[in-house]
């Protein structure tokens, strides 16, 4: 059950697919039958979850984004992460007239483990 680091041939591999950042690590599992290992990306973000914009209009909410992200960058943040509901188009096309990437390939659900 030994874990190791992804060799260089493998993180290219997984790179197109994996949302890679600088500071990501790719775990590798090798299971004790054989076969293709088993991956895992371990990256630290900052992220803003959830944002709270209690009904303001869209240029309110489009205006609070970049005063957050003002201070982020001015912080030496260079990207963060967010969830966004599927339902919320009004959120979503502000971020895509902002230039955010939509990470995430199907919709999904977010869970957290406490270790």
């Amino acid at each position: 059950m030994t874990v190791r680091f992804a060799t260089d041939e493998e993180r290219a591999q997984l790179a197109a697919t994996s949302d890679l950042t600088p500071n990501s690590i790719i775990l590798a599992w090798d299971p004790p039958g054989g076969g293709p290992p088993v991956f895992a990306v371990v990256r630290t973000v900052v992220e803003v979850d959830p944002w709270h914009f209690n009904g303001h209009h869209p240029r309110t909410m489009w205006l609070a984004q970049l005063a957050i992200e003002n201070f982020l960058k001015g912080s030496g943040v260079a990207e963060y992460y967010h969830r966004v509901k599927t339902s919320d188009e009004t959120f979503i096309n502000i971020l895509q007239k902002m230039g955010a990437e939509n990470t995430s390939e199907a919709p999904e659900f977010r869970f957290k483990r406490r270790l």
